[in-house]
């Protein structure tokens, strides 16, 4: 993630902002979304608040406010609690970097695995044709399944007819 500008806490979801994006957070830390240049009002985002309304961003284009981090409105809000640096404890600063580690998610793993990326992206064996040889694989199973199927019960057929 790239340097944040700012944090504040919602309900029970914290938003991020860095320069480009918008991130969104549960209270647990995982990731609900992130909302790029094409879903904010303005970038670079310059600062981040909160008000009675929801969310504040201070952007090259202006102020605005959301509800929902979806629509944003012209903000003209005086009653804004913008988010200030403040200092971390070793502590807090150890468990952010723990959390904030760069990690594959369980289902990303399986998305990539079936799909064939996971040798294609992450094995430098197949390169671009990580999808390509999975397929291959998944038609020599299927291959070997009929196969199976048809020695097996094929001399079972024949013995019923003797």
């Amino acid at each position: 993630m790239p340097q944040p500008v700012g944090l504040i806490e919602l309900a029970d979801i914290f938003v991020v902002a860095s320069e480009t994006a918008l991130y969104l957070f549960r209270e647990d830390g995982e990731l609900i979304d992130k909302l790029e240049r094409g879903a904010l009002p303005g970038v670079p985002v310059r600062a981040l608040g909160s008000s009675a309304r929801g969310i504040v961003l201070r952007t090259a284009s202006g102020v605005f406010t959301s509800a929902d981090a979806l629509s944003w409105r012209p903000s003209t809000q005086r009653s804004v609690l913008w988010s200030a640096p403040a200092e971390l404890s070793v502590a807090q600063h150890q468990a952010y970097e723990e959390a904030l580690t760069p990690g594959v998610s369980v289902q990303q793993l399986l998305l990539d695995l079936h799909s064939g990326r996971f040798a294609g992206r992450y094995g430098p064996v197949f390169g671009r044709y990580g999808p390509v040889f999975v397929d291959l694989l998944a038609l020599l199973l299927a291959a070997v399944s009929l196969t199976g199927a048809w020695l097996f019960l094929v001399p079972r057929l024949h013995r019923g007819r003797h």
